[in-house]
């Protein structure tokens, strides 16, 4: 019915979850760190730069804790 390494397929797909965590987490850093330096351009859409950092990060967290839950159901 299933092979010997049938069941560890889902976690392979992990790796793509966690690569999107780590980029969205280093684009957000990014971004707030630009925000840090304050030029005259990003100063106007701060909140909008936040704000948008902040729902990657969410969006990549609660896409890796779904994926857990489905894998080790």
């Amino acid at each position: 019915m299933f092979g010997t390494g049938d069941y560890l397929k889902p976690l392979l797909n992990l790796n793509n979850d966690v690569t999107f965590l780590v980029g969205s987490s280093l684009n957000a850093i990014v971004i707030l760190l630009a925000i840090r330096i304050k030029s005259s351009v990003i100063r106007e859409y701060t909140r909008l730069l936040v704000a948008q950092s902040a729902i990657e990060i969410a969006v990549g967290i609660t896409i890796f804790i779904l994926k857990m839950v489905i894998v080790f159901q």
